[in-house]
């Protein structure tokens, strides 16, 4: 009891509310349907793979000077030195690095996406 007689209150640390139970199903059961979609689509992979693209997202706003941008361009030419496909949308940026350094290892798998 406190100095006015009354109960103290209830501490509410710890206690899960009905919306936060609710976002928890959702999100559990989101997750568990990516997870069943990515095994049905992993049936759809040919048996004999000989080459990977991989799409590169991200931003035009990125300087050539920025470290970020030598990230990229590591990335790029990294993958294509292992036989992948650069896929970009063609900007500026952090998109440009990898395409560029892709295209100087080896020029047939870059790909520029331009709309």
């Amino acid at each position: 009891m406190n100095d006015s007689g009354s109960e103290p209150p209830a501490p509410t640390h710890g206690k899960i509310d009905e919306v936060t139970v609710d976002l928890v199903q959702i999100i559990d059961c989101s997750v568990a349907q990516l997870w069943e979609t990515i095994e049905s689509l992993e049936r759809l992979q040919p048996r004999n793979l000989e080459r990977f693209r991989v799409s590169v997202f991200g931003s035009s706003r990125v300087a050539t000077t920025d470290p970020l941008y030598s990230e990229a361009y590591t990335l790029g030419r990294r993958l294509a030195e292992v036989g992948c496909d650069i896929v970009t949308g063609g900007g500026e940026g952090s998109t440009e690095a990898p395409r560029s350094a892709s295209s100087i290892s080896r020029p047939e798998v870059s790909f520029r996406c331009a709309p």
